[in-house]
């Protein structure tokens, strides 16, 4: 999701706060933004891939594995 501001967000979800922001598209092309360090670690998270960096996937991984068990 790109706010009117230009920050990126990996969906809709309701946080727009800068600590949860991937980048801002204003300051960097998509392509630089969907490769980032960000992106890339909310990705791992999802695919439950060990990273060093947690995202505001982070929480959302965790919820889908408890309705799981």
């Amino acid at each position: 999701m790109i706010n009117w501001n230009g920050d990126v967000f990996p969906c809709s979800c309701f946080h727009t706060e800068e600590k949860d922001r991937m980048e801002n598209i204003f300051e960097q092309d998509f392509k630089e933004i969907w490769n980032g360090e960000k992106y890339v670690a909310a990705r791992k998270e999802l695919f439950g891939q060990s990273n060093d960096l947690e995202t505001i996937c982070s929480p959302l991984k965790k919820g889908l594995s408890r309705k799981r068990t």
